[in-house]
């Protein structure tokens, strides 16, 4: 029996043999679903969450409609051919050091099954947490493989089968003895680097400030002189309307229309509201002085 076991790195998860019916598919991962054309058995061992960000909606359709097992801590309803991962069977063939990772328990599988052959794509462990915590386990399981008589193969896309440097024995090595300078060069520059940007980051909230204020100078105090006295003078109080009053000329007849002060027009106005006012004098009879001087002019 041949075994693939797929994870989720972009280097090589297409790389499997997907086309090819002597293999068995095993896959792993929410990242390799896209790639999986065909799947044999699914490995989900990670505590049944739905609603949190590795458990999305998508993701638990696509193990609800594979007909293939696939393997969980406990057997969930909403994933019909969900199974129990053998879990003690595994610990007590194999021990409890090793079990680092999902592709360990799927490694683990795989030899216990019975496969003569182990393919390994998608899988590099080479992110920090991988390297320092589950590549151990993958590197285990593939010389217990190969005691066994399995072949183990992987592509040359993945850094897997990069060994972890021998402990002490690396410290004679030209390399190891580069990248140590090299590391300490680095790191020097970095130092500098960040107080260069510290420095920076003081002076660009420095200029920021500086030409916040300018801007607000520029749009707030320049003005035309005029313009700003008068902004800062309080008004003089409303004078009212002068009308326009027509000159009389010595025939009577009036001219042309002339302004006069506010007091000689209330003036004007008062003398004239008391004409209208004033009574009418009584009529009496004649005086005798015109009586006279009618007689005398009919006797001449």
């Amino acid at each position: 029996m041949k075994v693939a076991l797929v994870g989720s790195a972009p280097s090589s998860v297409r790389l499997a043999p997907y086309n090819d019916p002597s293999w068995k598919i095993w896959a792993c991962s929410p990242g390799s679903i896209a790639h999986v054309s065909r799947c044999d058995a699914f490995f989900e061992l990670h505590r049944w969450e739905p609603g949190k960000p590795w458990f999305g909606v998508d993701y638990r359709m696509w193990m609800a409609q594979q007909r293939c097992p696939v393997y969980m801590i406990e057997p969930v309803a909403e994933i019909p051919s969900s199974v129990a991962y053998p879990k003690d069977e595994m610990i007590k063939r194999f021990g409890p050091f090793f079990f680092t990772s999902s592709l360990s328990w799927m490694f683990a599988l795989a030899i216990h099954q019975g496969a003569t052959e182990i393919a390994l794509y998608g899988v590099d462990m080479s992110a920090q947490e991988e390297w320092e915590f589950q590549r151990s386990g993958c590197h285990y399981f593939i010389q217990r493989a190969r005691e066994l008589g399995i072949t183990v193969t992987i592509p040359h896309e993945s850094d897997l089968l990069s060994h972890p440097p021998l402990y002490g024995m690396r410290e004679n090595d030209p390399m190891h003895i580069k990248l140590l300078k090299r590391e300490e060069e680095l790191t020097a520059q970095m130092k500098s680097a960040e107080g260069r940007m510290q420095e920076a980051t003081g002076a660009f909230w420095f200029y920021k400030g500086a030409l916040d204020d300018c801007r607000y100078m520029l749009k707030t105090w320049v003005s035309d002189p005029t313009a700003n006295e008068l902004a800062r003078a309080n008004p003089s109080p409303a004078q009212p309307e002068i009308p326009h009053l027509m000159a009389a000329e010595p025939n009577g007849h009036t001219g042309e229309p002339i302004i006069v002060s506010a007091k000689a027009s209330l003036k004007y106005h008062g003398k004239a509201a008391k004409k209208k006012t004033a009574p009418a004098k009584k009529r009496g009879r004649p005086r005798k002085a015109k009586a006279n001087g009618a007689a005398h002019a009919s006797q001449g």
